[in-house]
């Protein structure tokens, strides 16, 4: 069957009788999706999502394989023409970034570095993007970004951003990496994660164990405290 308008396109998406190989775009339609802006294309697309699972139109299929459908049905150049639009769902977003519908590599740099871009997919961008990107956004407010750089950019380099990370998984990645026995971790003798201290305090030095002992989350702490009396009587 061949579409010839966004009205037939948007029928053979909810055909759940047929299978989106059994839809041929027309040239006359293909021509009608590239002269519409990119974010006009997006909204289009956001739209048949929202109305699949609308209560007043339901079709019985999952938001994801609407999605895929959708995909499935558009060509290459239409998806190439919405790659850095904001206004795609982000699963549909990711999926044509994961399957390379981009005109240039370059697209994952641009989305890490604006925030309006869906948490999602800036998440996926970094895992993509350059190191000079990964740099620049090494601060970000959330943490999916920060780990991705920080794992992306090593340890050498991200160390004085986990060591400084509100989040304790971070410091606890920080700390994962320091050499046992460094003095380098006396930096955590004030953390406030039992979890990060109970790290720490497998690694440091036992003579470096006493000042710890002033840390609110170490007094009463019975596995610290197990931890403590274990390396003292092992004298390691």
């Amino acid at each position: 069957m061949i579409m010839f308008s966004l009205e037939d396109f948007e029928e053979a998406v909810f055909d759940t009788l047929s299978e989106p190989s059994d839809f041929e775009m027309s040239s006359e339609l293909n021509k009608i999706f590239l002269q519409m802006g990119d974010k006009d294309i997006a909204l289009f697309v956001k739209s048949l999502v929202d109305k699949n699972i609308s209560e007043e139109y339901p079709t019985g299929m999952s938001s994801w394989f609407c999605q895929l459908k959708i995909i499935d049905m558009l060509t290459s150049d239409i998806l190439k023409k919405v790659s850095l639009s904001k206004e795609l769902p982000f699963r549909f977003h990711i999926k044509i970034l994961e399957d390379s519908y981009y005109e240039d590599i370059s697209v994952f740099d641009k989305i890490i570095m604006d925030k309006e871009y869906s948490l999602e997919v800036r998440a996926h961008s970094a895992y993509m993007c350059s190191q000079k990107s990964l740099m620049a956004v090494i601060n970000d407010k959330n943490y999916k970004i920060r780990s991705v750089c920080y794992t992306r950019l090593g340890p050498e380099y991200s160390m004085p951003y986990m060591k400084n990370d509100s989040k304790s998984e971070a410091r606890s990645m920080a700390v994962s990496v320091i050499p046992r026995g460094s003095r380098e971790l006396m930096y955590f003798v004030d953390d406030s994660s039992s979890k990060v201290l109970e790290q720490v305090i497998n690694k440091i030095s036992l003579n470096d164990i006493p000042y710890f002992l002033g840390n609110s989350k170490v007094k009463g702490n019975k596995k610290i405290s197990d931890i403590i009396k274990k390396r003292f009587e092992d004298n390691v």
